[in-house]
Formats: C-alpha cells, structure tokens, sequence
C-alpha cells in the first residue's frame, strides 16, 4: 500500500513539473499600434465637460479643449467625448479601454484607443 501510494506521488509531481503554463506571443516591445487617449475633465463647478486627445507628445498640466490632427496639423475642438470618439473612429482608430479617475472638484474620464501602424 505505502509502495502504490509512493509511486503515485511520484507520477503526479512528475506530471504536474512536466506541464507548462499558457505563453502569450505579444512582448512588451510590439509596436504594432499606436495609441491615444481621449480625456475628459468634468469639473463640479461646471456643466461642461473638457475633452481632449493625448497621442503621448505634449507635456503640460491644463489640458485645453483642441486636439492636433497628425496628418493635416490642424487642430480639431470638439465638445464631447463622443464626438472625439466619432471623429478618431473615421481615422481608424479603435476602442481599447475606459476608466475614470475620481478628485475632489471632478472626475477625469479617460478613453484609450488604438490603431494600426
């Protein structure tokens, strides 16, 4: 009994060091997309909402309500995320993430997105 309990324990810790765990193919370093993120500043003071695309360039504290459009270098305003999100979709870009970031005089909303190199 004690040698067929033994040796039972033995093939499971074999087995069990024998299998692998699941590999993911995507490394740190893919560059394959690029990324950009929609903010919205919603202040409690105010009704309106900020809105403003970060493409991971500019640095600065106030994000202000105008975005640079990289191709033509134009910069776009928009009033919502929504529209933000309309206008960047027709430039190919999709939707990865949403989350949103609570303080004491409002919320930071932000969007992240995605497109093909």
């Amino acid at each position: 009994m004690k040698k067929t309990l033994f040796f039972t324990l033995i093939l499971v810790c074999w087995a069990s060091s024998a299998s692998r765990s699941q590999t993911i193919s995507v490394t740190a370093t893919d560059t394959s997309f690029l990324y950009c993120e929609i903010i919205g500043i919603r202040f409690l003071s105010l009704e309106k909402l900020k809105v403003r695309v970060d493409y991971g360039e500019e640095t600065g504290t106030l994000p202000d309500s105008k975005t640079k459009d990289h191709p033509n270098e134009k910069r776009q305003k928009f009033t919502s995320m929504v529209e933000a999100m309309n206008y960047l979709s027709s430039e190919g870009w999709q939707f990865v993430q949403a989350y949103a970031e609570p303080y004491s005089e409002g919320s930071f909303i932000h969007w992240i997105l995605r497109k093909k190199k």
